[in-house]
């Protein structure tokens, strides 16, 4: 179980790069944010910590990106079956994150394939409920109803100096 958790992290942290260096093409300016911020004895408490209330900024974005007046925080998604019709996100984090919206930053979500869409956006199609105490609970959401890349982040510089 613990190796299935650390290839999970490893998976995630390598989209986690490519979407910061897809961003970074695209003419963005990156950092992390979210929890890659917090020192690891806060965000162990945060994250494994039985709160009520829940502590919502467990979920914080991965990354905040910035282009002209262009403010974004990206939370990239990875998606472990590429043989389903769906991707999946966590019930939480997205609750979370539509709680956040009002502060005034657009949440996106990038997924595995890089297609992507804002969290206002996600229309869930089905719940997968947590069977047993402690299990996390997921809504299934159609990978066809997701936009382009390009849709969210504009074409990469490339495309606007003609080499590529």
């Amino acid at each position: 179980m613990a190796e299935v958790a650390q290839d999970r992290l490893h998976v995630g942290r390598e989209h986690e790069i490519a979407v910061r260096n897809r961003l970074e093409r695209h003419g963005w300016t990156v950092q992390d944010w979210g929890q890659g911020l917090i020192d690891d004895r806060i965000r162990v408490i945060i994250r494994h910590g039985r709160r009520e209330p829940v502590v919502l900024w467990r979920w914080i974005p991965d990354l905040i990106a910035v282009k002209g007046q262009r403010t974004v925080l990206v939370d990239p998604k990875t998606d472990l079956r590429g043989d389903t019709a769906n991707f999946s996100i966590e019930v939480s984090a997205w609750q979370a994150h539509l709680t956040m919206l009002p502060l005034g930053l657009p949440i996106a979500y990038v997924w595995s394939d890089f297609s992507c869409n804002l969290a206002h956006l996600i229309r869930p199609v089905r719940l997968l409920p947590g069977v047993a105490e402690g299990r996390t609970s997921f809504y299934l959401v159609r990978k066809g109803d997701q936009r382009p890349f390009d849709w969210a982040f504009d074409a990469p510089l490339s495309a606007y100096r003609g080499d590529g």
